[in-house]
């Protein structure tokens, strides 16, 4: 992709000096007024320097990648078991190498036997390190059913990007929560927020 870059660089820039030296004639006289050998030396210093930007930038991406987050909340066995635990805590795992800072969560449920709009519980677990795991109390009166709860956690990483991780939960027929799945991770646009 690079020497792409660079043909049609290459391309723009005879195209400018044809332009600015008046024709081909004026361009083979400014042509001229320099050897073979220092024509090579600026050539091979245009290639270095796409070399080293294109290297900049996959060095930029390893880093930014080295430094992600990723907020889950997870099912422990644990809170799994017992009911008090599911109704007023969720345990939530940093899967990537790098620490989430300002994590919220929003967790959404429905009212059992009753229609309207589902339950909210919002709520700031402040910031995971790389591979943490932390049970995070949810506010007064908790959480009252898991069936078809879903949610969302934003946080940041040490860049401060921001990013979003959605989930919903997985029950069996008989309320056992088997799963908490993680629908998607996305960054988030400044002017998102």
């Amino acid at each position: 992709m690079a020497v792409a870059a660079l043909g049609v660089g290459a391309a723009l820039a005879v195209g400018v000096l044809v332009a600015l030296t008046g024709g081909l004639d004026g361009l083979r006289e400014f042509l001229d007024r320099w050897s073979i050998s220092e024509w090579a030396v600026a050539a091979g210093t245009l290639v270095l320097a796409a070399a080293t930007w294109q290297l900049g930038q996959r060095s930029q991406e390893q880093t930014n990648a080295a430094l992600r987050p990723f907020v889950y909340p997870i099912a422990d066995r644990e809170w799994v078991a017992r009911d008090d635990l599911r109704e007023h805590f969720v345990v939530l795992r940093n899967g990537g190498p790098g620490a989430a800072l300002h994590v919220e969560g929003v967790i959404e449920w429905p009212l059992v036997g009753r229609a309207g709009a589902p339950q909210t519980a919002v709520f700031p677990s402040g910031g995971l390190g790389p591979h943490e795991e932390r049970w995070v109390r949810v506010p007064t009166p908790g959480i009252g059913n898991w069936h078809n709860a879903n949610g969302q956690f934003t946080y940041m990483d040490v860049t401060r990007q921001r990013w979003r991780t959605t989930f919903a939960t997985q029950v069996e027929d008989d309320g056992r929560i088997i799963a908490i799945r993680v629908v998607g991770v996305v960054p988030l646009d400044p002017n998102d927020l």
